[in-house]
């Protein structure tokens, strides 16, 4: 497509992104990407962010979303890649998709359970092991093993196998 993209941007409840998700599906539009931002503010904090492709445009839809109840509707019963997009969208800023897949996608043993590395106020990231227990003694081996050095690829051999040059 030459020449500029032409784009719509909405600010919607989360309540009319199932319906707006819904009618874009069935004109055989996609979900191009999810995302959500802390923007600090006192009620609504934060803003889950939905880019739809259509047939005539890219929609760019923002929906508030309260700090007392960060939740939207789960958009992955109509865009099924949506489902990825919304775990990773949780684990980095805790905006939980309600009735979506809640395991984790980018969270691992290293964070704290309610720390969000994308909030503002989520202070200095954990340090790098914090936390994570250790629950066997064979690293110990592991660790005082000396490794002998060793060719990457083994000589070639110079017997050719039938079938093969």
């Amino acid at each position: 497509m030459a020449g500029a993209l032409p784009a719509m941007h909405a600010e919607i409840s989360p309540a009319q992104l199932l319906l707006v998700c819904r009618r874009v599906r069935e004109e055989g539009g996609r979900l191009v990407s999810l995302w959500g931002e802390d923007r600090g503010e006192s009620s609504a904090a934060y803003r889950l962010c939905v880019v739809l492709d259509t047939a005539t445009c890219l929609r760019v839809i923002e929906c508030p979303i309260h700090s007392d109840a960060p939740t939207y509707p789960d958009l992955s019963a109509i865009f099924p890649s949506a489902a990825r997009l919304q775990r990773a969208t949780f684990d980095l800023l805790g905006l939980r998709a309600m009735g979506g897949d809640e395991r984790q996608w980018l969270r691992h043993s290293g964070w704290p359970a309610n720390y969000f590395p994308l909030r503002a106020d989520a202070g200095p990231a954990p340090a790098a092991g914090a936390g994570v227990p250790i629950r066997s003694s064979g690293w110990r081996a592991m660790a005082s093993m000396r490794l002998r050095s060793a060719p990457c690829m083994p000589e070639r051999s110079s017997r050719v196998i039938s079938g093969f040059p």
